[in-house]
């Protein structure tokens, strides 16, 4: 027999768990072992044994020996206080500092408690039970059955009446006879089968309960979806009968034309025509009856988007589905339907929400109409429309009846008796839905009208808008912030002065502290209140910009000030100092006053009520006051997990909140505490990022940077539109949008400002560090305007407004007839030319919506894509390939992202042009991947030996020529760049013959694998980017193989000088000078302007071919980009046909250039110098692209036409070509080159 150990382990193991004799093997367990348990547990097996924690140590975890307390109170061993007292000088359960030993002292009467607990058997250290053990091995004490219990090794029977067993066996088993031990087995073996018949039943028990409850949950489920499938199906009956009474009660066009049959007047001929046409839409949205639902989804898709095929693939599996851009009749309803797909689910529960009191309560309803918020029934072209409550519908208790303990129905046919005595009951409630549907899809874009700076002074570290209110006609708005200035301007005027730089206002006040909230007088026009940092209100008017009063009596910071619009004498203020104080115009001190329980950010009067009043707090809770009782609120409204930092009225029962834990919530006034409905989608965390609402729709600052608008039936954003970084103020229009109506807001800081009482330049340090955000919202009343205002001190005035659908949207539509995905991207405006961009845009728009349709397929894992010709099969192609590229060539085989095949529509009309689309597309691609290739990996021998084997598949005859050559043909301006480098040079000459024209077409590309500068070296900022400076020699590559693929009827030459610019004991020094193949001598005063040093070279070499042109491109200069940006190359042109020609195809492709000039008095500065003949930096400051282009004119022959093309500008990271990506490579313009050589030389 095993007996426990002095750390308490138990002799039993786990096999005799169970009540009764014992366990088999459990001695064996005990004894084989070997392992010492943690001390911590002591021997503890399992967690059904526990300790007693009455006299623990809490360092060690077992019974204290000789118990010491320190001055703090707590009892340790005094082993262990004593070596945490030399180690960390300090109590281990308070930290109270304990310098040396004699800051314990023993604790008498608690060993005393131990000494007595361990002689009843309570001691885990069993040293008692071994005593007992060795005395009394074959009784049943109760010492041996408390101290087995307690050694924690299984229950007492285990380890008592076990041991007690087999102690028995091992001495009396001599004397039993063979009856006994048959007698002794039968018992054994009936327990055994009872125990694991019992342990067997507890196991399928359990099963049983959990497939019971399964069963059940889901029965009920199925229930609820039959009873909602039923009331779906009533629903439809419904509206596909108004349909058709709407449809039968306008006339025919028969009828028309019969009735002005004779009608000669041109008025009265215009009048049919409209009317005909609103007879043809109403036809087409009117629905037939008689189609399943699943037909009618897939055709609608189908006759709804015409023009754009994606097709795509999931996980191997093949098919096409249509999608495309919005057809034009009837536009308006498509446009709308595109919406109501894109937020299809939102729509599903609100949906539910409006309909759960006919599907739950059926005929009995539990409540009235009126207080879920459903609105009044009036009635319009036979059709009934919901006026009143909108979306919230029947949102108040769908909360409970949908999340929590439904009412099921007995039977589906309960159910549908249900629905049906309630179909005229439930109307009200379909046109609440209704209702959502038709203001969600009202507006389709948020349209910037005018931008403003809140301050123009560049001494300000902070600029803040932490308020936008406008007066009372809407006539005026004033702005105000932590510059401590209130300005007052003129809506007409900053719309009709929109373009003017800097816009003044009409009016200023100065305060002494920064302003946190202004608001107007409802009544009277020139009173404006506003709240500072010191806790003052003030009263102004505005008209003298005068102080008319001043209140005083808050004691930290005032958030936040508002006017009763019932009572407009009276206002309200909310301050840190958790106190809303009631004003009045007539009286000099506060005329009530509301105890917070914390510090108070907002305060709104109830628009309708003179004694309503609503606030947040810093304690995450909404109050709502009647202020003739003002000892509790009326209602306390919980469930924000942060300070609450805005309320609005939406109407006279409904309240929005916002808070810093990144929602809006809606609350209805009659029915507290529920929430009706969270928004989520913007980003606050710290900042009040302002808030304003409107009947319908809300709008809200976050702090990305943008403003976020949603409608009051649906959780998620509607629009988002992004402000511009910088303090410019010229914000990009960007995002779509929605909404329209009144209401303000204010908003300044950070939450914890406002809560834990940051000082203000808290604030500013968190913006200055770049973490600008939308900090003030406010609706113009009665309009469809709103005024945003940011951190940067940049305000906006924007038009939510109705428009087609914009180029490169996409919604993406699943499982519609035999394929699993289909992205249907928007091709916008559909004309074809637009003056000011110089672009063919309805091309350009299908590269935008071909390329956002691959990149939505792919981002959602389709392996197969196809692409409808959208009438512009070879854009459509352009667009789709060259989105889909991604660089990771360096990449680990199992970090590559799998790129989708992209092909044609089968059904699709022109073949021939989408094969020309992927080819000039395949070769830019080409062209980047040339560019995007690290530096050590693409040396100009490596570059040649690329270029060798991918032209000469494509009939390209490529000559290599080295150092050698260079130097018999007196290439000293191209060999004086390589002497800093070890890697050798090498010179490219490309022929592709597609005519048998004498006269080529020479093409030369600045071919620099990597600049470093030479001993001019440039800033370590982004060289990483110099990779990429042979873009000219990979657009020149890339162009001739293309042409050769296409069989374009063309001769080309290329020539492409290749080399490194690198530091060295060898390399060329400023001030040296060199000559060119032409005998010109050139002072090199910067080695970091190179490019023109091997181009002077190529060029002099082209012109012996005596060609019909020379064009050479180049990453030529950074003064390129400062001029024009990244959206369009420079080119320098000797010839106005050979300009007209290029500038002509770069509309065609969406790949634009732009004349520069190329006037005398840049060659001047570049040939005026004594002792040489040129100089490759010019005189003077500015103009650096113009100069180097002078500089290349020199090495031409007057009598050739020439062309120089800068494409420094587009080389990488472009934002203008959304199909080639922001980031990276572009390898452009080289489609613009293709259409040009294709055009000019064959010409």
């Amino acid at each position: 027999m095993s007996s426990g150990t002095g750390g308490g382990a138990s002799s039993s193991s786990a096999g005799g768990g169970g009540a009764g004799i014992g366990g088999a093997g459990s001695s064996s367990s005990g004894s084989s072992s070997g392992k010492k348990r943690l001390a911590t547990l002591n021997g503890i097996p399992t967690s059904v044994d526990d300790k007693t924690n009455d006299f623990l140590c809490p360092i060690c975890f077992d019974i204290i020996n000789e118990a010491y307390i320190t001055r703090c109170g707590h009892t340790f061993c005094h082993q262990c206080i004593a070596r945490s007292i030399d180690v960390a000088k300090k109590c281990p359960k308070c930290n109270y500092p304990l310098a040396s030993h004699e800051h314990i002292v023993p604790n008498f009467l608690l060993n005393e408690l131990i000494t007595k607990h361990r002689l009843k058997g309570g001691g885990v250290s069993g040293g008692l039970l071994h005593r007992h053990n060795k005395s009394l091995p074959g009784e049943h004490s109760p010492q041996l059955h408390a101290g087995g219990g307690a050694c924690g090794g299984g229950d007492a029977t285990a380890g008592g009446e076990g041991d007690t067993l087999k102690h028995f066996l091992a001495t009396e088993s001599k004397k039993l006879s063979l009856s006994d031990v048959n007698v002794m087995l039968e018992i054994l073996t009936q327990r055994k089968t009872l125990l694991e018949a019992e342990s067997c039943a507890a196991q399928n028990r359990l099963l049983h309960e959990f497939l019971k409850h399964l069963l059940k949950q889901k029965e009920q489920q199925q229930l609820q979806i039959a009873n909602e499938i039923a009331l779906i199906r009533n629903d439809l009956l419904d509206v596909e009968k108004v349909l058709k009474d709407v449809q039968s009660s306008c006339p025919t066009v028969a009828e028309v034309e019969q009735s002005v049959r004779d009608e000669k007047d041109e008025n009265v001929v215009a009048i049919k025509r409209e009317i005909i046409q609103i007879i043809d839409t109403i036809d087409n949205i009117t629905v037939p009856s008689n189609r399943s639902l699943i037909d009618d989804t897939c055709s609608t898709v189908s006759e709804s988007y015409e023009g754009f095929n994606l097709h795509g693939t999931r996980r191997g599996q093949g098919g096409s589905v249509l999608g495309g851009s919005l057809s034009s009749t009837p536009s308006s309803f498509l446009a709308r339907k595109q919406r109501m797909y894109q937020h299809f689910d939102d729509f599903v529960q609100c949906y539910f929400a409006a309909r759960s009191e006919d599907l739950y309560f059926g005929k009995d309803r539990s409540c009235s109409s009126d207080s879920l918020g459903v609105g009044e029934r009036s009635t319009s072209s036979g059709a009934s429309i919901g006026t009143g409550g909108g979306g919230g519908g029947g949102s108040l208790n769908s909360d409970r009846l949908m999340g929590g303990v439904q009412p099921a129905p007995t039977s589906n046919t309960s159910s549908q008796s249900n629905l049906d005595n309630t179909r005229s009951s439930g109307r009200s409630s379909l046109d609440t839905f209704r209702e959502s549907l038709i203001k969600f899809s009202k507006y389709s874009a948020l349209r910037p009208l005018a931008t403003l700076n809140y301050s123009n002074d560049s001494n300000y570290v902070s600029t803040i808008v932490s308020s936008i209110e406008f007066d009372k006609d809407s006539e005026y708005f004033a702005i105000a912030g932590v510059t401590k200035r209130i300005k007052i301007f003129d809506y007409y005027t900053a719309i009709r002065d929109a373009a003017v730089d800097i816009n003044y206002p009409i009016n200023e006040m100065t305060c002494n502290s920064k302003i946190s909230c202004v608001i107007w007088n409802s009544y009277f026009k020139q009173v404006l209140a506003s709240s500072d940092y010191e806790g003052i209100v003030t009263i102004w008017d505005v008209l003298t910009r005068t102080r008319t009063k001043t209140f005083e009596e808050h004691d930290k910071r005032c958030w936040c000030v508002d006017f009763n619009e019932v009572d407009t004498r009276l206002l309200a203020s909310g301050s840190d100092d958790a106190r809303v104080k009631l004003w009045s115009l007539n009286v000099d001190h506060s005329v009530a006053t509301i105890e917070a329980r914390a510090n108070v950010c907002c305060v709104k009067f109830n628009p309708k009520s003179s004694c309503h009043l609503a606030f947040g707090t810093a304690d995450h809770c909404v109050n709502y006051y009647d202020l003739r009782n003002l000892k509790q609120p009326l209602c306390l409204f919980k469930g924000h997990r942060k300070a609450v930092s805005y309320v609005k009225f939406l109407n006279t029962d409904e309240i929005v909140s916002a808070s810093t834990d990144g929602q809006l919530k809606l609350w209805n006034i009659n029915s507290p505490p529920f929430c009706l409905r969270s928004f989520t989608g913007h980003i606050n965390e710290k900042n009040f990022a302002g808030l304003a609402t409107n009947n319908d729709y809300l709008a809200c600052g976050s702090e990305d940077n943008s403003l976020c608008v949603y409608y009051k039936g649906l959780s998620k954003q509607l629009f988002n539109l992004k402000f511009s970084s910088g303090g410019s103020g010229s914000g990009s229009g960007g995002g779509s949008g929605s909404a329209a109506g009144t209401g303000s807001s204010s908003g300044i800081g950070n939450s914890s400002s406002r809560t834990s009482g940051l000082q203000s330049t808290d604030m500013e340090r968190s913006n200055s560090e770049g973490n600008e955000f939308v900090s003030a919202v406010c609706w113009r009343k009665q309009s469809n305007i709103i005024i945003a205002g940011n951190s940067e001190g940049v305000i906006k005035i924007l038009e939510i407004v109705c428009g087609p659908v914009k180029a490169g949207q996409t919604r993406i539509f699943w499982d519609l007839g035999k394929f699993p995905a289909v992205a249907v991207a928007g091709l916008g405006d559909a004309s074809k030319w637009d003056e000011l961009d110089e672009i063919d845009g309805a091309k350009e728009n299908v590269r935008i919506a071909a390329a956002a349709g691959v990149r939505a397929l792919s981002a959602n894992k389709m392996t197969e894509i196809v692409v409808e010709d959208m009438e512009h099969a070879q854009q459509a192609a352009e667009g789709a390939t060259l989105a889909n590229y991604k660089f990771q060539a360096f990449k680990s085989k199992d970090k590559q992202t799998p790129l989708p095949a992209v092909a044609f529509a089968e059904d699709a009309s022109g073949k021939a042009d989408w094969d020309r689309g992927v080819i000039i597309a395949e070769a830019q691609n080409f062209a980047r991947v040339l560019m995007e290739t690290p530096a050590n990996h693409m040396t100009p021998s490596i570059f040649v030996d690329t270029v060798k084997q991918r032209l000469s598949a494509a009939n390209v005859e490529v000559l290599v020529h080295d150092e050698a050559w260079a130097r018999e043909k007196k290439m000293g301006s191209f060999l004086s760049v390589t002497n800093g480098s070890d890697e050798p040079a090498r010179f490219l000459e490309l022929t592709y013959r597609g005519s048998q024209d004498a006269k080529c077409v020479a093409l030369v590309g600045k071919g620099i694998t990597f600049d470093s500068g030479g001993i001019s070296l440039k800033p370590s900022a982004n060289m990483d980017q110099m990779r990429a400076d042979m873009g000219g020699a990979a657009n020149v590559v890339s162009t001739i193989l293309a042409l050769a693929q296409l069989k374009a009827p063309v001769h080309v030459k290329g020539f492409v000088p290749l080399c490194e610019n690198m530091p060295s004991g060898r390399a060329t020094k400023p001030g040296d000078v060199v000559y060119a193949m032409n005998g010109k001598s050139i002072c090199v005063d910067n080695t970091d302007a190179e490019g023109r040093l091997i181009l002077a070279d190529a060029l002099c070499y082209a012109s012996t071919f005596n060609p019909k042109f020379i064009l050479d491109i180049a990453t030529l200069t950074g003064a390129i980009k400062v001029a024009l940006g990244d959206c369009v190359s420079g080119v320098f042109s000797s010839n106005n046909k050979l300009w007209d020609a290029i500038h002509e195809a770069g509309s065609q492709t969406g790949d634009r250039v732009w004349r520069m000039p190329l006037f005398k008095h840049y060659s001047e500065q570049m040939c005026d110098h004594n002792g040489y003949d040129l100089n490759n930096l010019g005189k003077g400051k500015g103009a650096g692209s113009c100069t180097a282009a002078a500089f290349l004119r020199e090495f031409v022959p007057k009598d050739t036409p020439w062309l120089h093309v800068d494409i420094a500008g587009v080389m990488g990271d472009c934002s203008d070509q959304s199909y080639t990506g922001s980031k990276g490579m572009t390898g452009r313009p080289m489609r613009t080159l293709v259409e040009f050589v294709t055009k000019a030389g064959s010409a």
